[in-house]
């Protein structure tokens, strides 16, 4: 605050007794009809407070994700606990399975109508049906279990059964080591 600031505020301070003393005794003795007279109050357009509520706010993610979540779910059939709401840069993931397609394409409209989401990628299904992929994944990329596997992406070729290559120099293979009766001798059993 600056200084000419505290000033003045400390003056109300110090002066407000002695203001609201001589309001009062000018009220009893009928001298302040001027302040008794109603103020009148400034005309509000009924839509301006409908146009403000619209307009986009800054949310972060995880509030939009809870915005988006309240609105959806409020007095719809939908089951919280099998759709799952997630937001990234004014983007919207509705993921999990509805019941019915109508439902799924209702809470669909009700997050596009959240003023502030871009955009809604809808990722539900219905019961006992595959999860769709994201779109922007490219179709090589995508797996599901719906896309059969190609013969060419499985090569299979034959190897011996084990993969030990002849020893050249180094340490003796084990097998070599019991065939000629060697190796190490055994641990005593009196624990020396």
């Amino acid at each position: 605050m600056q200084p000419t600031q505290i000033l003045s505020t400390a003056a109300s301070v110090v002066t407000l007794p002695a203001r609201l003393a001589l309001r009062a005794t000018g009220r009893l003795l009928g001298g302040d009809e001027q302040q008794q007279k109603p103020q009148p109050r400034p005309q509000r357009t009924p839509g301006a407070d409908r146009q403000r509520s619209t307009a986009p706010k800054q949310l972060d993610d995880v509030a939009l994700a809870r915005k988006v979540e309240s609105v959806i779910f409020r007095g719809t059939r939908a089951q919280k606990g099998k759709i799952d709401v997630n937001a990234a840069d004014g983007v919207v993931w509705l993921r999990g399975e509805a019941k019915t397609p109508d439902l799924i394409n209702q809470l669909e409209a009700k997050a596009k109508a959240v003023p502030e989401v871009r955009q809604v990628e809808n990722l539900l299904h219905l019961p006992k049906t595959a999860a769709p992929t994201r779109t922007d994944t490219p179709r090589e990329q995508r797996k599901t279990r719906r896309t059969p596997r190609k013969q060419a992406q499985r090569k299979v070729t034959p190897s011996p059964l084990t993969a030990e290559r002849p020893a050249t120099g180094g340490e003796p293979k084990p097998a070599d080591v019991a065939r000629r009766g060697g190796g190490r001798p055994p641990a005593p059993l009196d624990g020396r």
